[in-house]
């Protein structure tokens, strides 16, 4: 059975029928569609370091049909959607350029976890320690030693607040803690 339509010479509600503008209007969906008027958007992703996120950086992209300079703000989070307007790529020639959209995703270190803008560090210490209290050196996000006191009679998973450690807040002069 060659032909699927159960119509000799075809269906003649299908697209290509005279009905079918007909139909579409009134039920939807079925009549022909407008020609879009530019390309469509080109979505990719960025991987970026926890240092990148914090300071922000100019990074040089090359995605083969686009050699060009993003911005990295400051802050930035994981999942951040960076566009560059008219810079995605011509899959149709005689229309615009769709818009590009980089993701932006935050390789994080073993160590740190981030929320928002706050950073949590695992830092393990003696028993000893913990009883009689101690001072210990830590890196923040940077890299940058920062020196922490442990009062004596801390308990295992005690949480210790340190202002103003964390990841800067987008667009602002606030940081978050760590």
């Amino acid at each position: 059975y060659d032909n699927p339509s159960p119509f000799q010479g075809g269906d003649p509600f299908g697209q290509d029928s005279p009905f079918a503008d007909i139909f579409g209007d009134i039920f939807g969906g079925r009549g022909r569609r407008a020609a879009p008027s530019r390309n469509p958007n080109t979505v990719t992703q960025l991987a970026i370091d926890l240092e990148t996120a914090y300071y922000g950086k100019n990074i040089l992209i090359d995605l083969g049909y686009l050699r060009d300079n993003i911005d990295i703000p400051p802050g930035c989070r994981d999942g951040t959607v960076i566009r560059m307007p008219n810079k995605g790529q011509v899959k149709y020639p005689g229309l615009p350029a769709g818009d590009l959209e980089i993701r932006i995703y935050v390789n994080m270190p073993p160590d740190i976890a981030r929320d928002g803008d706050d950073l949590y560090q695992r830092v393990n210490i003696s028993s000893i320690e913990a009883i009689t209290g101690t001072d210990i050196v830590i890196d923040n996000a940077v890299g940058k030693p920062l020196r922490v006191s442990i009062p004596a009679g801390t308990q295992p998973g005690a949480r210790l607040k340190l202002s103003n450690q964390g990841m800067p807040h987008p667009n602002t002069t606030r940081y978050g803690n760590m």
